[in-house]
């Protein structure tokens, strides 16, 4: 049973007959053909990745046989290799493997993002496409923006940081990505616990700051009790020593504000009102003596007052 090609060297004539080739070079299909059809004359052509044979990633190039004299082109080279087992291999990052880190190749078909690598999702080469216009997609973003640096999302929705480089003679970009936690976690998690012991820190002088002003706020408190204490208990006992003075007089002795209300009464007072002389404070001079008593008491009061002398 012949084995079916998937690799190998043809030379065609111009009419697209085959003239030779290798024991295993595959057959010419339709898409073999459209790109003999659109291959320049004079230059070397590649067919981009493509399914080949069982689905295999595959490319091939085109090469312009002229004349011994540099005619005419008298005949074309067609070459068709698999890449999987070379290309693929390159795109493992040399050194110690990062948890995440993921190199692929990419290009631009249209309006979608097509993946031309395995990826680590296990899907093969050639079968995932991405629209271009998916929110955050990195794959996306490097195509337009080659060489710079990316903080988006990669084809499974993880975040990633990416940069990207073109390859020259071809229309792929090499995207090298890793997971984001994996790159940033160690540097996240130590800013982590700085920004927690600075939250502590001012925590604590908050605290100390409260505790000092709670501590001088409770010594001025304490001081003020003292001072007005001491001032009530200086003007208690001058008030005493002013009623034992004035109760001992035999006549009426009483304080009235300019509003005409008693704010001390002597016991001469108080006899003379009919009625104690805690009880008096507070009330009106009409009050107490009546209307007409009250009168020329109120009338000389406000006098003293406006005047100044006895």
């Amino acid at each position: 049973v012949r084995r079916q090609g998937v690799a190998g060297l043809s030379i065609l004539a111009p009419d697209g007959k085959v003239l030779a080739a290798t024991e295993y070079a595959p057959a010419l299909d339709d898409r073999l053909r459209r790109f003999l059809t659109g291959a320049p004359a004079d230059r070397v052509a590649m067919l981009d990745l493509y399914p080949g044979p069982g689905g295999r990633p595959t490319v091939a190039f085109a090469a312009p046989v002229v004349g011994p004299q540099g005619g005419a082109r008298i005949a074309t080279i067609l070459g068709v290799k698999p890449v999987e087992t070379e290309l693929y291999p390159l795109l493992k990052p040399p050194g110690v493997e990062v948890p995440g880190a993921e190199a692929l190749l990419v290009r631009r078909d249209g309006e979608v993002v097509a993946y031309l690598s395995p990826l680590a999702d296990g899907t093969p080469a050639l079968r995932r496409r991405l629209a271009t216009n998916t929110p955050s997609l990195a794959a996306a973003r490097a195509l337009t923006r080659t060489g710079a640096f990316l903080d988006l999302r990669d084809y499974r929705g993880r975040a990633v940081l990416a940069t990207s480089r073109a390859i020259a003679g071809t229309n792929w970009v090499l995207v090298f990505k890793v997971d984001r936690d994996a790159a940033m976690g160690p540097a996240e998690a130590r800013l982590n616990r700085l920004l927690l012991i600075l939250l502590l820190a001012l925590a604590v002088a908050l605290v100390a700051v409260a505790a000092l002003w709670r501590h001088g706020a409770s010594r001025r408190a304490t001081v003020a009790a003292t001072r007005y204490r001491d001032t009530a208990e200086a003007l208690a006992e001058q008030r005493d020593l002013l009623r034992v003075v004035l109760d001992s007089q035999p006549d009426a002795v009483f304080m009235t504000d300019d509003a005409g209300r008693l704010r001390f009464a002597n016991a001469a007072a108080a006899t003379r009102a009919g009625m104690a002389a805690a009880d008096m404070a507070g009330k009106t001079l009409t009050a107490v003596f009546g209307a007409d008593a009250a009168r020329p008491y109120q009338r000389l009061g406000l006098q003293a007052l406006e005047t100044g002398t006895a």
